[in-house]
């Protein structure tokens, strides 16, 4: 009943323990996406998911470098969308179609399930996020060509001009 056997046991085996939980366990980061109400916020909060190996809009890590084995680099690359492809989401078809609406139905289920008081208008608004997201994406084909792709501080600031690279930077590490 202690120590990690334990933690584990407890945190996916114990149904009755699990349930007794309920969303407590997600409150932190439930608190952390409440708090987002303007842009700088919301860099601290992707910070926060990116520093605790949560996907959100994009991920960071630190590799070696594809052009230098001695050197280590940071990889900067971007995130998914709950949906396999970003076709799901732009496609227009009855069966596209038929995917977004279960997934919006099963994000109104999931806050629903955690006490959200607008599930079904939150749901809508997730996947509205998700299929911003997902026409901004490239395909998996390009996302892999670029992969090692090295570029400076200066050209991310200049492709991505509006987000706040120099507030997100410090928190990873930190």
């Amino acid at each position: 009943d202690e120590g990690p056997v334990g933690t584990y046991y407890k945190a996916c085996m114990d149904l009755d323990y699990v349930n007794k939980q309920g969303a407590k366990p997600l409150k932190p980061w439930l608190d952390v996406i409440d708090g987002i109400t303007d842009k700088e916020s919301l860099v601290r909060a992707v910070a926060t998911f990116n520093k605790n190996n949560i996907d959100n809009l994009f991920s960071w890590y630190v590799g070696r470098d594809p052009s230098d084995d001695k050197t280590r680099a940071l990889f900067l690359t971007q995130s998914s969308v709950t949906l396999p492809d970003k076709t799901y989401y732009t496609e227009d078809s009855d069966e596209m179609e038929g995917h977004r609406a279960k997934l919006k139905e099963r994000i109104g289920h999931l806050f629903g399930l955690i006490g959200r008081e607008k599930a079904e208008e939150e749901a809508g608004l997730v996947l509205g996020l998700e299929t911003a997201i997902a026409k901004a994406l490239d395909d998996r084909v390009v996302s892999r060509g670029d992969h090692g792709t090295v570029v400076t501080w200066d050209k991310v600031r200049e492709t991505t001009p509006d987000w706040m690279w120099r507030e997100w930077l410090p928190e990873p590490g930190g």
